[in-house]
C-alpha cells in the first residue's frame, strides 16, 4: 500500500497520560492543571466614585490562587491598596504617587477577590493573574 491508503485512516488507540499531584491543602491527590491554559487575568480600572471593586467571585467548589498582582496608582499622593478575600483582609500595600507595584507572592481566595483603594482617580488600576483549583479529594474518615 502506498501512503494515504486505507491503513492510515483506520482509527487508532491513543494513550493519554494525566499527571497526578499531591494536594497539600486538602490532603489528597488531584489531576495536575495545565498552568498555561488555566491562567486567567482580571483587570479593573478605578473611577473617582468607587471605593472598592469586586474583582472576581470564586465559583462554588473551587479555590483561587493569585500568582501575580499589579497595582498602579495614577494619583498625586500615596495610595493604600487593601486586598480582601470576601470580608477577610489578606494584605495592605502602599503604592507611591504615579507608581506601580508588582506583587509576585501568592494569595488564596475562597470567596471573592476584592480590592479597596484609598485614592480613586482615573487610570488607577490593578490586574490579578490567578488559577482556579477544584476543591476535590478532601481527606475523609476511612470506613
Amino acid at each position: 500500500m502506498s501512503p494515504g491508503d486505507f491503513d492510515e485512516r483506520v482509527p487508532k488507540m491513543m494513550t493519554i497520560t494525566q499527571e497526578l499531584v499531591k494536594d497539600g491543602r486538602l490532603e489528597g491527590v488531584e489531576m495536575k492543571l495545565d498552568e498555561i491554559r488555566g491562567l486567567q487575568t482580571a483587570y479593573l480600572s478605578a473611577t473617582a466614585s468607587a471605593t472598592a471593586d469586586l474583582v472576581y467571585t470564586v465559583p462554588a467548589g473551587k479555590v483561587v490562587i493569585a500568582k501575580d498582582m499589579t497595582l498602579t496608582n495614577m494619583g498625586a499622593a500615596v495610595c493604600l491598596f487593601d486586598i480582601f478575600d470576601g470580608a477577610a483582609q489578606l494584605d495592605a500595600i502602599i503604592v507611591a504617587a504615579n507608581d506601580s507595584v508588582v506583587l509576585s507572592r501568592s494569595y488564596r481566595f475562597e470567596t471573592s477577590i476584592i480590592i479597596y483603594c484609598s485614592i480613586w482617580l482615573a487610570q488607577t488600576s490593578y490586574s490579578v493573574s490567578y488559577y482556579e483549583y477544584p476543591l476535590t479529594n478532601r481527606a475523609t474518615t476511612p470506613p
